[in-house]
């Protein structure tokens, strides 16, 4: 389990250049999406270099398995945390969109199925504990009925790959491109030293905070790198006001 370090390692650092201080709640969105964000990215990471098959959209995949680490990296608080503030992060931009025509084209799931799936697998990782999603999130009874054997499914799936690449000691697979002197990088690097101390790749991996022109956060294969655009970061710190964090 992940030691619970990281609010202290950001309290000395400013999250953002905003001119008012933001409030705790808008800073809480913008770390947990931050982190999800990351291991859906670092699951796209690892079907590429693991050769992980997938059957289905790999997009669903790689939601999944941001749900699972959610759930085994962290104690139960900021698992929480994390996966409340992505829920409300899924129902904000749905909200957003709810005017536009569904992309039932897009590689992506729509955001109201994410939304309940994302919601769905983690009261399904503890259903004994994580009631409340299901009433807060109003998940309807029949798909939560399920949950538990959703989650079941996803973290045993991954699992098989997620041995293969466990490790007893601190690996150097995963390295940082990033400057560490801002909390959106201390965030990135504090994750990065986390999974390498519980994964080893066969292939190195390389994650980089950049502008990179338009809101979006990717894997590259060519590269084997995750790059996290800083304008994805502006753009939660804009949800988070649009819903008055």
């Amino acid at each position: 389990m992940r030691r619970t370090l990281l609010a202290t390692l950001l309290a000395s650092l400013p999250m953002t250049a905003l001119a008012q201080e933001p409030s705790a709640e808008a800073t809480d969105f913008v770390r947990g999406n931050v982190l999800s964000i990351f291991y859906h990215e670092f699951g796209h990471a690892l079907v590429d270099i693991l050769g992980v098959p997938v059957m289905g959209r790999e997009e669903d995949a790689a939601d999944a398995l941001s749900v699972v680490l959610t759930n085994e990296l962290w104690d139960e608080e900021t698992a929480r945390s994390t996966a409340w503030v992505t829920a409300e992060f899924w129902l904000q931009s749905a909200s957003e969109n709810a005017d536009e025509e569904p992309a039932y084209a897009d590689v992506h799931g729509l955001d109201m199925q994410r939304y309940f799936t994302h919601v769905c697998l983690f009261y399904g990782a503890n259903p004994d504990a994580r009631g409340d999603f299901v009433t807060e999130f109003d998940l309807p009874e029949e798909r939560a009925d399920g949950c538990v054997d959703e989650y079941d499914k996803t973290a045993e799936s991954w699992g098989l790959y997620l041995d293969e690449i466990a490790a007893d000691a601190p690996g150097t697979s995963i390295s940082m491109d990033v400057d560490p002197a801002d909390a959106i990088s201390a965030i990135l690097g504090y994750e990065v030293e986390g999974l390498n101390e519980k994964f080893i790749l066969p292939e190195g991996l390389t994650v980089a905070l950049k502008s990179c022109g338009e809101i979006n956060a990717f894997y590259d294969s060519s590269t084997k790198s995750i790059t996290f655009c800083t304008e994805y970061v502006d753009y939660l710190w804009g949800q988070a006001e649009a819903m008055n964090l």
